[in-house]
């Protein structure tokens, strides 16, 4: 992590997106006798991720794929240690079509550090995505995400660190919903390694990376699940605009004193062509005061809803389906009548506009 400057008391744990390619290179060999490692798929500011063929796991093809997360060997460590930890963790919790799957926490023999395997994705970044397919085939990537965080907030955790590499899109385009299963684009949520539980207690370290930083993040704030709507608005304007809010301001201190005090330029005076209405709501999930920002990722969709006449659910039929798989309803007939009542408003309303303020994360009410 770097990019930063450490204040006395405070923990500064912030990416300004200069990765040096790791020494390492696990290619060609296996792990446990289980994984076979075929490819190299990426590397970040903590972990190295490769491609490998499960052998535990065959299908009618043979061993399923698998991606291997892993601590870079030049930032081993008891805290990059904790990092990937923390990242396992919080997406053991989570079971959402839009959030990338984990499958197993290991440890990479002589050398003691931690490991884990999740579903391989190959994609594109959501910027990249949108920058190809346009505005509005791009609302429907914007909303598949908003589905995700209103998913890992209703769990209690912030993510922390939205920006391009971490909300893919994967498929391909095609007919119907692009969000369904087994065909058109799906966005995916991944990289949880710097998430914030504020159940945990007070936590107010400078985390995340700088172009998309919530300004009460920088500012030593309390944080909740609103500093990461602010990250969202910052990718939806950088795929909008071509660049992050602030790209044209030099180092990296200028970047983080304007998220706090500056407003961003207007799209449409960027030569931006979107509806007012959506650069309307880019812009106010860029407020710098979290209460003036949306109040939950679910109002954002409803916004998009009322303001550009579409129909976007707050839920889909796989969300919902997952949400009675997962929540643990045996003697609680209590959950099971919220997320009964939730899924019918969801279902009966299109979760669109006048879904009210009750249509919320069945998943969420549900697991409480």
């Amino acid at each position: 992590m770097s990019g930063g400057e450490e204040r006395p008391g405070r923990a500064v744990e912030v990416d300004d997106g200069r990765h040096a390619r790791p020494e390492e290179a696990l290619v060609g060999g296996w792990l446990h006798g289980r994984y076979e490692v075929t490819a190299e798929l990426g590397w970040g500011s903590l972990g190295h991720v490769y491609l490998a063929r499960d052998h535990l796991r065959v299908g009618p093809d043979g061993p399923l794929e698998v991606a291997l997360k892993l601590i870079r060997r030049d930032r081993l460590g008891p805290r990059s240690v904790e990092y990937l930890k923390r990242e396992f963790r919080a997406l053991a919790r989570i079971r959402h079509p839009n959030v990338a799957r984990v499958h197993d926490l290991d440890v990479v023999p002589g050398r003691g550090a931690l490991f884990f395997s999740l579903e391989p994705l190959r994609g594109r970044t959501l910027v990249q995505a949108v920058a190809e397919l346009g505005w509005e085939a791009g609302l429907d990537l914007f909303v598949q995400a908003l589905r995700a965080l209103a998913h890992v907030h209703a769990r209690g955790l912030v993510h922390m660190d939205l920006k391009p590499q971490n909300v893919l899109v994967v498929g391909a385009p095609g007919a119907g919903d692009r969000g369904a299963q087994g065909g058109g684009l799906r966005v995916k949520l991944l990289d949880f390694h710097l998430v914030r539980d504020p159940s945990q207690g007070e936590d107010r370290a400078m985390r995340g990376t700088i172009a998309y930083m919530a300004p009460e993040v920088i500012r030593g704030d309390a944080v909740d699940h609103r500093a990461d709507l602010y990250g969202f608005g910052a990718l939806c304007y950088h795929a909008l605009a071509g660049a992050p809010p602030f790209a044209g301001l030099a180092g990296a201190m200028s970047v983080l004193r304007a998220h706090t005090s500056e407003p961003p330029t207007a799209l449409r005076a960027r030569g931006v062509v979107v509806p007012p209405a959506l650069e309307a709501i880019v812009l106010r999930l860029l407020e710098k005061q979290p209460a003036a920002r949306f109040a939950s990722a679910n109002e954002v969709i409803r916004a998009l809803n009322a303001g550009l006449g579409r129909d976007f659910a707050l839920e889909t039929e796989e969300t919902l389906a997952l949400a009675f798989e997962q929540a643990p309803l045996a003697g609680r007939d209590a959950a099971l009548a919220a997320l009964v009542r939730r899924c019918a408003e969801a279902l009966a309303a299109g979760a669109g506009p006048g879904a009210g303020p009750g249509a919320g994360s069945a998943a969420g009410e549900a697991a409480g």
